[in-house]
């Protein structure tokens, strides 16, 4: 698969690991900035960032990307 005609949830890109390029798979997930018990109503919207976990297609291996 090449880069032009890849789906929009997945790319080629290098992986280390495998020391190639391979097909990642592209989530987008909401990840927690702190801890649940330190969560309150005047910090709650500031609790959770966007994120963007890749996969690699052969050895599974992530990397995320964060938004602050």
């Amino acid at each position: 698969m090449n880069r032009e005609n890849s789906p929009s949830d997945q790319r080629v890109s290098y992986c280390s690991r495998c020391d190639r390029e391979t097909i990642h798979r592209i989530e987008l997930a909401v990840k927690e900035r702190i801890e649940r018990d330190e969560v309150t109503a005047e910090n709650a919207k500031h609790g959770r960032r966007p994120a963007r976990i890749v996969v690699c297609s052969i050895c599974e291996t992530e990397s995320h990307d964060s938004w602050a």
